[in-house]
């Protein structure tokens, strides 16, 4: 009795295996007749399609010149007291350590997104929050206590006068 169950549970653990292993090989070859195009052609059709938007002036493709990184992702800066962080049109700024003050030029201000707020001239700049440049117009911020920031943008430091 215990012989015959035993080639039962054999007979169907075998059974199950031939099982899976057709419908594992049937997937297998139903995936390559389903691939419509290889990588290769996608790529090359996508690289024509940029090409044509590019000439055609619709859009503009970000360059990816290392010298560039800074305009697409951020990058850690620091900044010693006595200088300023001049930002171009459009940069972020983080502060994550040391203590700075915002430089504007005029009525205008820089924008600090986190809190929702406008920072006048000599506002304190608050640290983690993101504050953005609006205008390529000498804003940024004064460090009076060694600072690191996360820049993402364009941005020159010089010496405060």
């Amino acid at each position: 009795m215990k012989n015959k169950m035993f080639l039962i549970f054999q007979l169907i653990f075998v059974l199950v295996a031939v099982l899976t292993a057709t419908v594992v090989i049937a997937e297998d070859s139903q995936a390559e007749k389903d691939s419509p195009a290889s990588k290769g052609y996608v790529n090359e059709k996508i690289e024509e399609l940029l090409e044509t938007l590019e000439s055609g002036g619709i859009i503009n493709v970000a360059p990816s010149a290392p010298s560039d990184l800074s305009k697409y992702k951020y990058v850690p800066v620091h900044v010693g007291v006595g200088q300023k962080l001049i930002g171009d049109e459009g940069t972020e700024v983080i502060l994550r350590v040391g203590r700075s003050f915002a430089v504007v030029t005029g009525a205008e201000s820089l924008i600090d997104v986190t809190s929702g707020a406008e920072l006048k001239d000599k506002a304190e700049i608050s640290k983690n929050h993101i504050v953005i440049v609006p205008r390529n117009d000498g804003r940024g911020v004064r460090v009076v206590e060694d600072a690191w920031f996360l820049v993402k943008g364009g941005y020159t430091i010089g010496n405060v006068e």
